[in-house]
């Protein structure tokens, strides 16, 4: 359970320009730091540890759809909510099941979700 980074340069994004390149003295003391520090940030992938929760997370996180819901969706609410793009989904799904508890409807209808859009102001 050690976080590590990435030390491998990812070279397919790194500038290489043409020139002279000093590796020796200061300059050069410099210029290879920086490319070690430069490789090391550039392979670091924040944006994954953010999407998937970390690398400290001891819990399973499930961002899918819940299986195990009180309300039944009827086939038409179904397929409208299978038209919506994935990365919003699971978000209408909530805010439309949210919506049919608080008023006490055990089905989801294409009314329902509808219902639950224009409640929301989408």
């Amino acid at each position: 359970n050690i976080p590590c980074g990435v030390i491998a340069a990812p070279i397919h994004i790194q500038d290489f320009p043409i020139g002279y390149k000093p590796f020796l003295g200061y300059e050069g003391t410099n210029q290879v730091a920086d490319l070690v520090y430069n490789s090391f940030t550039l392979g670091m992938e924040d944006h994954l540890l953010e999407i998937f929760g970390g690398h400290d997370t001891k819990e399973v996180i499930h961002k899918g759809m819940s299986a195990d819901s009180d309300l039944n969706w009827n086939k038409e609410a179904k397929a409208e909510l299978n038209k919506v793009p994935g990365f919003v989904r699971g978000k209408v799904k909530r805010n439309t099941e949210k919506f049919a508890r608080e008023r006490d409807i055990s089905e989801i209808t294409l009314e329902v979700m509808y219902a639950a859009k224009e409640a929301v102001g989408a």
